[in-house]
């Protein structure tokens, strides 16, 4: 995974694509656009892992397929700073495991940063898997879609909206969206509808809420949004949106079942049976690109987005086949289908060479569509340009993203080599990533990564605003006495947009804690490093041994106890304790006691000074 600070790319369109530092990079912007969200406003707070579940289908192996935040659940969980829960569906239902596509309720750990999935935190159940389809869609099992929303509305109260379909539906006759309880003790579904007379292929792959100011502005009060891309153009050539609502009146009475839901078109691109071309498209389109999940951000000041998250083709060749065995810049299409429609292009839309339309030797069994490279994105859209198609002033194919972000750096790529035929390997990895959810009151977004823990999906968070100040780690310790083992305080002075807490106690153990209490078991020099995810770098405090020769020297009985000059800077600000004056024996050792807190000295320049904890035998 490479980390926040080292690089982020970011493509804005009409614009060339831009590398940088992650230093402060000023983004101009129409008066138009200013409460548009950008993406340097995603700050990375790390990721968790999902619980380990039993036999399939109770298990997140080979799920993760859609996913919702609660704001009330987990009431009874710490104070860290991410309150509510998940709901995450399980293990997929397939032709072998009929009841697949659980949904359970998880935690919200505090996420850490980690070089392997198995060393980050663990969420926990909150409520186990449980089926809430109702049985009204039981027919669709092979290679599911999947959307989930959660929306507390005084209508109905709190519920959980559930969007179902298969990749390839044997009978598009069955409805495709219901409801149930987040009780998940009595889920209660409630249902089945479809969304209008749309396709199956648009409208059962996310689903997201919409916020109540806009949908009453814009939607005609539909507060749901619902929509899908199925690979090779068969839902449009973007991602599908439709806003909708399923309850019939003020008392929150659900919809007649196989009601067809009245709803208003956000996007929708052309379709492949449509047009053969690739014209009225999503900007730099391919059949094999994958939008798995989407979200409308707010934040609390003004900021907003239409945001979809997944797998996009951007390689300079894609075609419907197999990889192929000599090189992923080397096309494999299927030519049974070559009379039909172009079965390889180049990434400009143009047809591929004769010379390249050649099933090649030696692939796999795994037909589908490829690109010769593919990497992990976020679209973000101007909600007030989906405003516009709801008002019949654009076309549902005109708007388009104003912006990019890659987040490949963040993931873990399927580092146990799981399914490679299938999913493909280096720049030909896709599903990469699966559905968000949105956590409004404390603007986090969390992202699915599948296949990230072994077979399991992994969760990565951000948060989103506007205006973020930078965060700056800063830390000072308190210890106790000075006898092994060695207890000391460590406090967090760290400023900024700070959600994410990562110490390193330099003996092996580590901490998530704001201000953890840690003990040195034994001699040795140790180095204490907090690292503060934030906006746009990690800082790093040290304290190491440096027995300079201001150093306070305590000699007792078991062990000598040096303190350097006890100043610890970093980034432009002192935390000062060298005036402090210490003094109690208490039994075998010397307590430690600072007659006075520690000062805060912004001006200072930033030069970063160590202070240094030694533990020496006596």
């Amino acid at each position: 995974m490479k980390p926040d600070w080292i690089h982020r790319r970011v493509r804005l369109f009409g614009k060339i694509t831009i590398f940088f530092l992650l230093l402060v990079i000023p983004i101009v912007l129409s008066c138009g656009q200013a409460s548009r969200i950008n993406p340097d406003e995603f700050t990375y707070l790390g990721a968790f892992r999902l619980p380990d579940g039993s036999d399939r289908p109770d298990t997140f192996e080979y799920g993760g397929n859609a996913m919702t935040y609660s704001p009330t659940g987990d009431s009874a969980g710490p104070d860290d700073g991410y309150p509510g829960s998940l709901y995450i569906s399980g293990h997929d239902r397939n032709e072998e495991v009929r009841d697949g596509g659980k949904v359970a309720e998880v935690s919200i750990p505090v996420p850490g940063i980690a070089d392997h999935p198995s060393s980050l935190p663990q969420a926990e159940f909150l409520q186990p898997f449980t089926d809430v389809s109702g049985g009204y869609f039981n027919q669709y099992y092979t290679i599911i879609r999947m959307g989930l929303a959660y929306l507390d509305r005084v209508e109905t109260g709190p519920l959980i909206h559930l969007a179902w379909g298969e990749h390839l539906p044997s009978d598009s006759s069955l409805p495709t969206h219901s409801w149930f309880s987040p009780d998940l003790s009595d889920p209660n579904p409630k249902g089945s509808w479809y969304i209008g007379d749309q396709s199956h292929y648009m409208v059962n792959g996310y689903l997201f809420e919409i916020p109540k100011d806009w949908a009453d502005s814009h939607s005609g009060s539909r507060y749901l949004a619902t929509g899908r891309f199925r690979d090779g153009g068969w839902s449009g050539m973007g991602p599908a949106l439709f806003a909708y609502t399923p309850w019939m009146n003020s008392h929150g009475i659900p919809a007649v079942s196989h009601t067809h839901l009245s709803e208003i078109p956000l996007l929708k691109y052309r379709t492949s049976e449509e047009t053969s071309e690739i014209v009225d498209t999503l900007q730099d389109y391919q059949h094999p690109d994958e939008w798995e999940g989407g979200a409308f951000l707010t934040t609390a000041d003004g900021g907003n987005a239409v945001i979809f998250a997944g797998t996009k083709g951007t390689g300079n060749r894609y075609w419907y086949g197999w990889v192929n065995p000599a090189g992923c810049e080397y096309p494999c299409p299927e030519m049974e289908y070559a009379d039909e429609y172009p079965v390889c292009r180049k990434n400009d839309g143009t047809p591929c060479p004769s010379s390249e339309m050649v099933e090649c030797e030696g692939h796999n069994d795994f037909r589908g569509w490829w690109s010769s490279s593919f990497d992990a994105e976020i679209l973000l859209y101007d909600p007030a340009d989906l405003a516009l198609v709801a008002a019949k002033k654009k076309n549902t194919w005109e708007p388009q993203p104003y912006a990019v972000l890659d987040i490949d750096q963040y993931l873990f790529l399927n580092p146990d080599g799981v399914e490679t035929e299938m999913i493909g390997e280096g720049e030909q990895r896709r599903f990469r990533v699966g559905d968000i959810a949105y956590d409004r009151g404390n603007q986090i977004l969390y992202l699915v990564e599948l296949y990230a823990d072994g077979a399991k999906p992994v969760i990565h968070a951000w948060s989103v605003s506007v205006s973020q100040e930078k965060p700056h780690a800063r830390f000072f310790g308190i210890p106790g006495t000075t006898v092994i083992p060695l207890t000391i305080q460590f406090l967090d002075a760290s400023t900024g947009n700070t959600k994410t807490y990562s110490w390193d106690f330099g003996d092996e153990t580590f901490s998530n804690l704001k201000n953890p209490v840690h003990t040195f078991s034994n001699p040795g020099t140790y180095t204490v490093t907090l690292t503060v995810q934030g906006s746009r770098k990690l800082s790093h405090v040290s304290i190491s041994a440096d027995n300079t020769s201001d150093a306070m020297n305590l000699n007792v009985n078991k062990v000598s106890y040096a303190r350097s000059s006890p100043v610890i800077s970093q980034n432009n600000m002192i935390l000062n304790t060298a005036s402090s004056r210490y003094s109690g024996i208490v039994g075998p050792g010397l307590i430690l006691q600072p007659d006075q807190k520690p000062v805060i000295n912004p001006k200072v320049p930033d030069i970063p000074i160590s202070g240094s904890i030694t533990l020496l035998t006596a």
